[in-house]
């Protein structure tokens, strides 16, 4: 008989509000935990995850860009704040520095003016 037990994991920047658990059906080893706030992924079941800061994910509402090159993309994040971040970088990728708040409230509407 397998004996299977489940911890709260606690954590996330910005809030827990968890709402997907995906369990590889092949390695349940590998397992990924969805948030408001983006995901983290651990490969050891649970024994460690991976940070939330090494992947700038979020639930965006209402998102815009603007004419800029290359072009920035805005929009307020569920439970998090809002964000503008640019969409390409001159350094190989885009990390969290490259993120910057813009001032607007989850279901909030961004408008850029030049």
């Amino acid at each position: 008989m397998r004996v299977s037990t489940w911890t709260a994991v606690r954590g996330a920047p910005g809030g827990d509000d968890y709402h997907t658990v995906w369990i590889h059906p092949d390695n349940p080893d590998h397992i990924l935990l969805a948030s408001d706030q983006g995901a983290i992924i651990t490969v050891n079941g649970g024994k460690t995850y991976s940070s939330w800061y090494n992947q700038p994910t979020a639930q965006f509402y209402h998102v815009i860009t603007d004419n800029q090159f290359p072009y920035w993309v805005y929009g307020g994040q569920q439970e998090s704040g809002s964000a503008g971040v640019i969409s390409r970088s001159d350094y190989g990728q885009i990390t969290f520095r490259d993120w910057t708040t813009v001032g607007v409230e989850e279901y909030g509407y961004v408008a850029r003016i030049r």
